[in-house]
């Protein structure tokens, strides 16, 4: 009986190692997502700032 029950604890820890490694792996993926798009957001904004900056020179002159 203690070998069976040693045995299903042994396979109810390797499961949730396997779901904790997925949610990781997801994770991972999701914050990578978010950095990319933070890095297009980035350039966006740098985009505006230079246009905004050109109309005011235009303005200006």
């Amino acid at each position: 009986m203690a070998a069976m029950e040693n045995g299903d604890e042994y396979l109810s820890v390797i499961k949730r190692a396997e779901e904790l490694r997925l949610e990781n792996r997801r994770m991972r993926l999701e914050a990578w997502a978010q950095i990319e798009q933070a890095m297009a957001l980035r350039q966006q904004l740098a985009a505006l700032r230079s246009e905004t900056v050109a109309r005011i020179v235009t303005i200006e002159t």
